[in-house]
């Protein structure tokens, strides 16, 4: 197996102090549940910022599920797997 060297890989790292939408999927999600909730506490009282979070929710959760969910697989030049990557799946449990 080839070595591949070591500041190639220190190139690969990206290291940040907050996260991105697409190091972290979740987190778009969680962002617009937490502008619905705070926009219906009773301090803020706004309805209609909740219903636009909610409705954004939507059209995020129907684009996720229209994607496919097949694993990932990283190959090299000669066709061996080296890096597998798991995807959740709809599988109830």
């Amino acid at each position: 197996m080839e070595q591949i060297p070591e500041t190639r890989l220190w190139r690969a790292i990206h290291l940040a102090d907050e996260r991105t939408f697409e190091q972290d999927p979740k987190y778009p999600i969680r962002l617009l549940v937490d502008v619905a909730i705070k926009a219906l506490s009773p301090a803020i009282n706004d309805p209609t910022t909740a219903v636009q979070a909610i409705d954004q929710l939507e059209d995020l959760l129907r684009r996720l599920g229209r994607r496919s969910l097949a694993d990932v697989r990283a190959r090299d030049d000669k066709g061996v797997v080296r890096l597998l990557h798991p995807t959740p799946n709809w599988r109830i449990f």
